[in-house]
């Protein structure tokens, strides 16, 4: 069975994934391995925000690639919000400039919002 084509998120999907950016601690996040079985995941220390432990565990039972995901997220994710919302605003100053039938594709594939 082939995997499901990827879709747009909807507009609502969109504002819901920014929302939890926002709220959740400020990054980057970094995975500590410490060797004896106690890892965490913490962010940066700075001047307007304390260093904060976000996940730990004193067993890691699941894969330390799964780790890194968690901590990459916290960067990756705001990144490819803006990534979007960059290419969507090229796709729509195109749009113009492509003929009827594949104007109407690219429409669909990224639901453009009226601005």
């Amino acid at each position: 069975m082939q995997p499901a084509k990827p879709t747009m998120p909807t507009a609502d999907e969109l504002t819901e994934m920014r929302a939890r950016c926002v709220c959740a601690s400020p990054g980057p996040w970094r995975l500590h391995r410490a060797g004896t079985g106690y890892d965490y995941i913490d962010n940066l220390e700075s001047a307007a925000e304390p260093k904060r432990t976000i996940v730990a565990k004193e067993k890691i039972h699941g894969a330390v690639e799964d780790y890194e995901f968690i901590a990459h997220a916290r960067q990756d994710l705001p990144r490819c919000l803006e990534v979007l919302a960059e290419a969507e605003q090229l796709l729509r100053r195109a749009l113009p400039m492509v003929d009827a039938e594949l104007r109407g594709e690219i429409a669909a594939f990224v639901r453009i919002r009226p601005t």
